[in-house]
């Protein structure tokens, strides 16, 4: 690589694509030539698309972009990007390049590492004997957990993760007069998504929640709204002009007060997150269902709310996005 390389003094998105290449090979310690080659590689194998899904025909592309310096937390990030819509690369590099010339962004996962859970249930379609159930729940947690944490949950146990808690749910079913148990399984994941491990702690459970309660599971899946694990982000920008700053607030207060104005606005707030969230290899759909279902209960004097806010605070603009993102660094 050589050192003496220097970024082109204009917006990123007025790169070459060999200074792009270039900027990209300076942040990561990689060649351009070995970015540049795997970003031409050929399309996986049939094979492969034969093993991810049924009746496949070849691959579908989308442009991969590039947020070239994000400032959070204090640290510089190279945000990835895959996005089929005009613009949206170009504004949020813009928006980075606000933020850092007048403005500060911090974000964070709410809580105590521990208590920063994904949720797996597991249904009984209609008890038998509901506060018998309760008895037996509440007399057994402690044991399920232990299992969980020596059985399919040992390496993320290990690993200051696993089986954090597990907490009954009784609701009235809609279609008759009956009680539905649900039993909330919480499990901290670590680093990765925990999709999968939360769906097989359940699975190993059922069979000892039927023998100590004689009731019948019905359902063991996860939950995509993962609200114990709520991201916190804040973006701050200084002396902007008010005009402009109030303009948007009023738009913020828009969406608060209209959820089809809401749905529009979190949809411009998805652009971000879904082109990220695909970008590394995770599922965007699980994303958008939690993120969407949080809109819709976080409020219970509101059908659907923003995801963000923006309001001016002084000669500040504030914009503060609160939600439950489920994503993993390792792993699948």
């Amino acid at each position: 690589m050589n050192k003496s390389y220097a970024k082109p003094p204009r917006a990123f998105s007025q790169y070459t694509l060999k200074d792009r290449l270039h900027y990209i090979a300076e942040k990561t310690g990689l060649s351009p030539f070995d970015i540049q080659e795997a970003l031409e590689a050929p399309a996986q194998t049939p094979d492969l698309a034969e093993a991810l899904i049924e009746a496949s025909l070849g691959y579908f592309s989308l442009p991969l972009g590039l947020v070239k310096s994000l400032i959070m937390n204090g640290k510089v990030y190279c945000i990835p990007l895959v996005i089929e819509e005009t613009s949206v690369v170009a504004a949020l590099n813009k928006m980075a390049s606000w933020a850092e010339r007048s403005g500060r962004l911090t974000a964070h996962v709410n809580g105590n590492q521990k208590d920063q859970t994904i949720i797996g249930q597991i249904q009984i379609a209609t008890l038998k004997d509901p506060e018998a159930f309760k008895q037996h729940v509440e007399n057994s947690i402690q044991e399920w957990i232990n299992l969980a944490n020596t059985g399919p949950a040992a390496t993320l146990f290990k690993r200051g993760g696993g089986v954090t808690d597990i907490k009954l749910r009784l609701l009235p079913r809609q279609k008759d007069a009956g009680i539905m148990g649900v039993l909330h399984v919480h499990l901290n994941p670590c680093e990765a998504m925990g999709a999968n491990q939360v769906t097989q702690v359940c699975e190993f459970l059922k069979p000892r929640i039927e023998a100590k309660t004689n009731e019948s599971v019905a359902l063991c899946i996860l939950s995509n709204l993962t609200d114990q694990k709520l991201t916190t982000a804040t973006l701050v920008l200084e002396n902007i002009d008010p005009e402009l700053g109030y303009k948007i607030e009023e738009a913020s207060h828009f969406a608060s007060c209209d959820p089809y104005r809401a749905a529009t606005h979190n949809k411009g707030i998805m652009n971000g997150i879904d082109a990220l969230v695909i970008a590394t290899g995770n599922d965007w759909r699980a994303v958008e269902a939690g993120l969407h279902s949080y809109g819709a209960t976080k409020d219970k004097a509101s059908s659907y709310i923003p995801l963000a806010t923006w309001e001016m605070k002084g000669a500040d603009l504030v914009g503060t996005f609160t939600g439950p993102i489920a994503i993993g660094t390792v792993g699948g």
